[in-house]
């Protein structure tokens, strides 16, 4: 129906105007001027009335093949004319804008009655001058009569013009509204589906989900407070847990370092009972030819004395035989049972000279042997003093590292308890926490690793202590045992010379129980021996098992701290890219904000331009100085406009700028992090190798010192200039090792230092870079916040103009 009018309307329009031309051919050349000047303004508003209503034919096409809720907006404002599109998307989203109206169509319907009066008036103006000619002329009434005919005849034809221009305007007028009225009638229609068919997309929608995702939100705080409590309590029973393990695992060490130390103990008690023994037995073994030789000595002065005496006697009775046999008889046997007595008096003595010799020599070595007994219990109860001060500190350093681990696990209780506060904090909080859970832990193994050499220089100190001690001692009873080896060559050289004078029987008995004796001895003297060599192997086997287990520990230690540090580069890595996507995200959510802003500025622009033209339209139609003014403001306008645009795509530029600069610092912190790991890999793999050399070293020498201790055993004489070289070189073993140790933390700690200045360094760079580009935004926002002021003062003085010439 409104199709079948707006096309009856055109018609009559031309109607008009094509009677009325025709009426002007051949007779009035101005009018027929003016007639087509008015068919070509109906012309034109005709044909934007036709484009008006092919944008909103398709709008009903596109809102009558909905036929349920569209998913895709874009691609339904696809169907729609270009002119359609973001109206309609503005009005579906929730903003209260109107779709185009025609912009020339209302001009032109003024003009037309404007031209039909201006045609009418130039006839006028034609007719009273031939009017004016004709009274003037003749002064005759028939002439007059004539004259006066043919203008008011052309009278009638000039308000033809009139004519045409009105009736051009009504049906122009007619045709726009009929245009309206139909766009009207299909916005009601829009605005009805937007509640329906494009309710996911409007404002209102929008923000009833967002409400109700609040609610909803809301009534799970709770649950995600039960579950931050329970997550709390997990954490306690985790630290609760952690403590109980470290607990056992320190118990199991002291244990086991007081079975090390108790195990040191019994070696070097079996290892000073071994040397004693073997000591005990060379000196028999070196006394044993002695004895024999002086016993052989003996027997052949007893023989030859006895010889002697036997010659001596047997002359004597010869030569006495003769005059005075019976008295010398009665003589010889009374001297001869006198000196028999004395012989035996003198063998008697002899043998109770000799039993309290080998008593006192017996006695002796009980007491040489006792003291050797009270020397090991002191050696060891001084071993066992201190492996006691050892545990000791040893507990003292596990208390330590305790209380850190509890503040540790106090400091990740009130970090779990701080999180849910902490939720939407930026990320420099992240980075501080990070710096600080570093620097503690830096600390950590700061504290450990003092508390290590302490524990170690506390440890070598009393093990040289001991070491010099058991030297010492080992000397004094060598030279003791000497001492007393010559006391007993001394005495037993007294009793072979008093018993020069003992028979042969006297000489073979004791000759048996001295080699008895002498069995006696060296058996022990070799047993006591062979248990200081054991003692001393296994006081060996107990020193290279700790070594061991000291580089064992110090191998765990180097993978816990390696481990620890692949941790805190992980940590690194995740912070920084997590920044680097937050900064990535924050500035495609700034640029989409800029470019909505510019969106909405053109929008507003040209919702300013199509409401300042419609007054500027009414401007020109009522004076002429007017118009200049609105072009001049208008250009205005557009110069700041243009140049606001300018600015922003400035801006852009620059903030684009500022996003790969941040990416290629994000690159370069990757890099450089991945350089760090590389670095302390190699490192780490460097101090493994090292640490075996060092190892291996140490268990050379010590190989090397044990097969010339056991070399050096054969003779014990002679062993004490070597066990002091042995010690030499053993202290200088230690001390390689511990400068090894030293210079291998030394070197942890510069790695450390060099790594916490590199995160410095990106941090500070990272701040630097963040509050340049917070100072980009905040220059655009007062950049836009200047355009808008310099707009709606521009807004305040059209107004005023306005105003002004109303």
């Amino acid at each position: 129906m409104t199709r079948f009018l707006f096309t009856a309307a055109f018609l009559l329009g031309a109607t008009a105007i094509i009677w009325m031309s025709s009426s002007f051919v051949g007779s009035n050349a101005l009018a027929l001027s003016v007639t087509l000047l008015i068919a070509f303004a109906y012309c034109i508003g005709a044909f934007e009335l036709f484009q008006y209503r092919q944008q909103s034919a398709s709008l009903h096409k596109a809102l009558n093949q909905i036929s349920g809720p569209v998913e895709n907006l874009n691609l339904w404002l696809e169907k729609l004319d270009g002119h359609l599109i973001n109206p309609v998307r503005a009005r579906i989203e929730g903003q209260n804008s109107g779709l185009p109206a025609p912009l020339i169509t209302p001009y032109l319907i003024g003009l037309l009655v404007m031209l039909g009066l201006l045609g009418t008036f130039l006839g006028m103006v034609d007719t009273l001058k031939g009017a004016v000619t004709a009274l003037e002329g003749t002064t005759e009434l028939q002439a007059i009569r004539a004259g006066l005919a043919a203008p008011i005849q052309g009278l009638g034809l000039a308000f033809g013009t009139s004519v045409a221009g009105v009736a051009a305007s009504a049906m122009l007028g007619l045709m726009s509204t009929l245009s309206r009225k139909e766009r009207i009638a299909y916005t009601e229609q829009l605005d009805s589906q937007i509640t329906k068919a494009f309710k996911n997309f409007s404002l209102a929608h929008n923000k009833q989900q967002t409400y109700n995702a609040l609610q909803v939100q809301a009534t799970a705080l709770p649950d995600v407070a039960d579950k931050l409590n329970v997550l709390a309590d997990k954490l306690v029973t985790m630290s609760a847990n952690i403590e109980q393990s470290l607990t056992a695992q320190q118990q199991a060490f002291h244990e086991s370092v007081s079975a090390n130390y108790s195990e040191l103990a019994n070696s070097i008690d079996a290892s000073l009972k071994q040397t004693l023994a073997e000591s005990g037995k060379l000196a028999g073994e070196n006394i044993k030819p002695i004895i024999q030789n002086m016993m052989a000595e003996i027997k052949a002065e007893t023989s030859n004395t006895h010889q002697t005496l036997n010659n001596t006697v047997q002359q004597q009775l010869s030569e006495l035989r003769s005059n005075w046999q019976q008295q010398q008889l009665e003589h010889d046997q009374a001297k001869l049972q006198q000196w028999t007595e004395n012989f035996e008096q003198l063998n008697l003595a002899a043998n109770q000279q000799f039993t309290s010799a080998s008593q006192q020599l017996v006695e002796e070595l009980k007491q040489v042997t006792t003291s050797q007994k009270e020397t090991v219990q002191s050696i060891a109860s001084e071993f066992a003093n201190s492996s006691a001060s050892l545990n000791e500190q040893w507990q003292q350093a596990n208390q330590q590292t305790r209380e850190q681990q509890q503040a540790i696990t106090h400091s990740l209780n009130s970090s779990s308890e701080k999180l849910s506060e902490q939720l939407s904090a930026h990320a420099a909080n992240t980075i501080a926490q990070i710096t600080q859970l570093i620097a503690s832990s830096e600390q950590l193994v700061a504290s450990r690793s003092q508390s290590e050499q302490q524990w170690l220089s506390d440890y070598r100190q009393q093990a040289e202590q001991q070491y010099q001690q058991l030297n010492q001692q080992l000397g004094a009873n060598a030279q003791q045992n000497l001492e007393q080896m010559n006391q007993l060559l001394a005495s037993a050289e007294q009793i072979i010379h008093s018993r020069a004078a003992a028979e042969q029987h006297w000489l073979s008995q004791h000759q048996q129980r001295a080699d008895e004796l002498s069995e006696q001895l060296a058996e022990q003297l070799s047993s006591n021996t062979q248990q200081n060599l054991a003692q001393i192997s296994s006081l060996v086997a107990s020193t290279e098992e700790l070594v061991k287990t000291r580089s064992d520990s110090e191998s765990q230690w180097l993978s816990s701290f390696e481990q620890r540090l692949n941790n805190i580069s992980e940590t690194l890595s995740n912070s920084l890219s997590s920044l680097r996507e937050d900064e990535a995200q924050r500035g495609q959510a700034a640029i989409a904000r800029l470019a909505e802003l510019e969106s909405k500025v053109t929008e507003h622009l040209n919702v300013l331009g199509q409401g300042l033209e419609q007054p500027m339209t009414e401007l020109i139609a009522l004076a002429s100085k007017t118009p200049k003014a609105a072009a001049e403001v208008i250009e205005q306008l557009r110069d700041q406009v243009a140049k606001n645009i300018e600015r922003e795509n400035n801006l852009l530029e620059e903030r684009n700028g500022i996003m790969l600069e941040l990416d290629k610092l994000s690159a370069s912190l990757v890099a450089s992090s991945s350089e760090q790991q590389a670095a302390i890999t190699q490192l780490v793999q460097a101090s493994e190798q090292m640490l075996e050399k060092v190892g291996e070293q140490f268990q050379q020498q010590v190989q090397q010192q044990v097969s010339s201790l056991a070399d050096t055993s054969v003779e014990f004489s002679g062993n004490a200039v070597e066990m002091a070289s042995m010690a030499e070189a053993f202290n200088q073993a230690v001390q390689r090792f511990d400068e090894s140790n030293s210079g291998l933390i030394e070197n942890l700690n510069s790695i450390e230092n060099s790594l916490n200045q590199s995160s410095q360094r990106s941090d500070e760079q990272l701040a630097y870079y963040v509050a340049q580009a917070r100072d980009i935004i905040d220059h655009s926002i007062v950049s836009q916040k200047a355009m808008f002021d310099e707009i709606r003062g521009l807004g305040k003085n059209t107004s005023n103009a306005e105003a002004e010439v109303a």
